[in-house]
């Protein structure tokens, strides 16, 4: 009786276990054959394009490279003349496949530089620890290693967090009563900015400006909340109830010091601690959408943010640059939203300082995330608050980068440089410096006879617009640093100890290495800096920036040139960088009509809140809105300026498909600006993060581009060619 019992619970079992067998190869083999169909039907098109192609489709490595990128991923059942976005950037991008090449440009690019960065490290790894344990690469390469290691180890645990926690002032974390007396709110987030280089409720750095003079200035800026990484990730549910929930389990785990539920008390305790986090998160947001002040407004005295009882600005700053600057009252800082530091301090005077401390301890520990071990219940939620769940690269390894930048970021740059394309990584890589200096150049010459033409100038103007883009001067990627000297200048606090002199200095150049491909605009040198992460993308396409990449590689560095014609940056810097306002009152009026054009298409076609929300118009950036429209003719004169060497092939995308020249131009601009962000989001994008939609961007540029609705064969009065537009050039 027993051997046949025995028997039936093996059976039994052996069916359970073959049943999860089954089901997990099941779904391997369903993502596979999906993958295998894609390449077969990739195949199947070169056959067929080699048989019964028209003669005029193009053959070369780059245009069948664009045709495996494109193929059928463009939404045909969707009008281009309707709503060209939704025609482009369609959901087969965002389908959870492992490729890092099978998304948009923008993540597309980000990932392949994260990955070359990551193999480059890991290939590394020996060599680097054999010698010059002191330098860079190789502390690159042991917190690589250290990343790795952590996601599969439990050695870290409760004790050492709270450590951690206590080491930067808060011991007892989370708060659930008031700190004790002696502790101090403004001391902690100091130490946390300078030591961390987390800044919980500011940002401040010293940045060199362009001239080689040796002074520094004092950089104020708004960091982004943990609800914005959390609403912005490629997997969030974008739920705020679901935010609050994670907060709470969490805080619930730290409460207990375990990582399972507790009782209905702590449960509750916690659930009340995460609601405290998230209203505060909620404010912070609402305060941070003040719109960029003119150039001139920019700079205040640091006493002039203001005081009260809770919190003083000048002594955070002090505290925070200790023993790297001198700072008091009356010492001139820059800040693009000094509005919204003023309205800070009002809500730090408001705020419970156990909730601005607990969310401090949160900020901390999504910043330590890819140094935790991965089996604790919160990981995973703190890893999504920071990285963007990239596809076909771990969340781990994106946010372990990014803690490497976040640490040097010149030497993050540095690193990027030399993993381009994964080869020869003790060499920096050029080989698309020259190539990006000629695209710069091709269209700023561009920008600057459109600058001829600009609707909202006089004459005289229109010859200043000129004479200021043509002397720009451009620069790609930061220069390799010999002196000692000079790699402290670019050397950040959090990297080297804050506690020596002179060493807290760094960041001439505030881009994100593995952000969202993007250049810098320097009004008061007229300065153009091109990051290496505009063409990381390319290091496994093309060894030349082909015409078609033009759009691609072109729109982020166009969008920021025309900051130089714009009324924030450019109106108040002449050709000869002098400081003076050079439009006349006619011009502005003229400029603030365009504005309202757009704006009016703006709220006609993407605005979703309800008729209530009358102060709409203050969450959309307007000038950015402006360069995007701007930027589109410009674009399209170099793209067909460089198409004339070529043949005017045909790009085939599908089996009954095919591009023209033109139309994959503007299938480009569009993937450029591609995000994952469906129409349901929206709302909270614009009204609650202030942030300009992929669909807003694309849409309002082309909508408003003669050469669009021709390309497309678009009729009068449909949505992608309305019966006004909004005249720029």
């Amino acid at each position: 009786m027993k051997r046949r019992l025995l028997s039936l619970l093996c059976c039994v079992w052996l069916s359970f276990a073959l049943g999860i067998v089954c089901t997990v190869f099941t779904v391997k083999l369903k993502m596979q054959t999906e993958y295998i169909l894609h390449a077969l039907e990739s195949i199947y098109a070169q056959q067929f394009l080699s048989t019964e192609a028209p003669e005029r489709e193009c053959k070369t490595a780059v245009c069948r490279w664009h045709s495996d990128y494109l193929w059928g991923r463009l939404n045909e059942s969707v009008d281009p003349c309707e709503d060209f976005y939704a025609h482009v950037c369609s959901s087969a991008w965002f389908r959870e496949e492992k490729r890092i090449d099978g998304q948009p440009y923008a993540d597309f690019s980000v990932a392949q530089l994260l990955e070359d960065v990551r193999y480059s490290l890991t290939r590394q790894r020996r060599p680097f620890t054999e010698q010059g344990s002191w330098s860079f690469p190789a502390q690159a390469v042991r917190m690589q290693s250290l990343c790795d290691h952590a996601g599969s180890s439990s050695s870290v645990g409760w004790d050492e967090l709270r450590d951690a926690l206590a080491r930067v002032g808060l011991g007892g974390w989370p708060y659930t009563d008031e700190p004790p007396a002696k502790w101090s709110l403004l001391r902690v987030l100091a130490g946390l900015e300078r030591d961390v280089g987390e800044g919980t409720l500011a940002s401040v750095t010293l940045r060199r400006d362009l001239s080689q003079t040796e002074g520094y200035q004092v950089h104020v800026e708004p960091p982004e909340t943990l609800l914005r990484h959390f609403l912005l990730h490629r997997r969030s549910s974008g739920s705020l109830v679901d935010y609050e929930a994670q907060l709470a389990s969490l805080l619930l785990a730290a409460l207990g010091n375990v990582s399972v539920p507790a009782s209905s008390r702590g449960d509750s305790l916690a659930s009340r601690l995460a609601a405290d986090l998230v209203a505060l998160e909620k404010r912070l947001e609402a305060i941070r959408g003040a719109p960029l002040v003119p150039l001139e407004q920019r700079y205040a005295r640091a006493g002039q943010l203001g005081a009260v009882a809770k919190w003083n600005w000048t002594a955070f700053i002090m505290e925070t640059l200790r023993g790297a600057q001198s700072v008091a009252a009356n010492t001139t800082i820059v800040c693009d939203r000094c509005t919204f530091f003023r309205k800070l301090m009002l809500l730090v005077q408001e705020t419970p300082q156990r909730t601005v401390a607990n969310y401090a301890g949160v900020r901390l520990l999504a910043l330590l995330s890819p140094l935790l071990p991965a089996h604790m219940p919160w990981s995973a939620f703190l890893m999504q608050l920071s990285s963007r769940g990239l596809s076909g690269l771990p969340e781990r390894v994106e946010a372990c980068l990014g803690l490497l930048e976040r640490t040097y970021r010149y030497g993050s740059a540095m690193l990027a440089r030399m993993a381009l394309g994964r080869q020869f990584f003790t060499v920096y890589r050029s080989q698309y410096d020259r190539q990006l200096v000629a695209l710069a150049s091709a269209l700023a010459h561009a920008a600057t006879q459109g600058a001829a033409r600009l609707a909202f100038l006089r004459p005289d103007e229109r010859r200043v617009a000129q004479s200021k883009v043509a002397g720009m001067t451009v620069q790609v990627s930061a220069e390799p640093l010999a002196s000692a000297m000079s790699l402290l200048r670019h050397t950040r606090h959090a990297y080297l100890s804050s506690q020596a002199p002179n060493l807290d200095l760094d960041a001439q150049y505030p881009v994100r290495v593995f952000g969202v491909p993007s250049s810098y605009y320097f009004p008061l040198r007229n300065h153009l800096f091109l990051p290496q992460s505009l063409v990381s993308f390319l290091a496994h396409v093309s060894n030349t920036l082909d015409a078609s990449f033009v759009p691609v590689v072109g729109r982020p560095i166009l969008t920021e040139l025309l900051r130089a014609l714009d009324s924030l940056d450019g109106r108040a810097v002449d050709s000869a960088l002098s400081l003076r306002a050079w439009w006349d009152k006619n011009s502005s009026a003229e400029f603030e009509l365009l504005q309202q054009c757009l704006l009016n298409q703006y709220k006609a076609l993407y605005w979703t809140s309800g008729p209530s929300d009358a102060n709409w118009r203050e969450h959309v950036d307007v000038q950015a809105l402006f360069r995007e429209v701007a930027s589109v003719t410009p674009l399209l004169d170099v793209f067909q300026e460089r198409q004339k060497s070529a043949a005017k092939l045909l790009i085939r995308v599908g089996r009954k498909r095919v591009l023209e020249p033109v139309q994959l131009f503007f299938v480009n601009f569009a993937l450029s600006l591609c995000d994952h962000h469906g129409r349901g989001k929206l709302g909270h994008l614009q009204a609650k993060l202030g942030i300009m939609p992929g669909t807003v961007r694309v849409n309002l540029a082309l909508a408003n581009s003669n050469e669009f609705a021709h390309a497309f064969g678009c009729e009068p009065n449909r949505t992608m060619s309305p019966a006004t537009r909004c005249i720029v050039w």
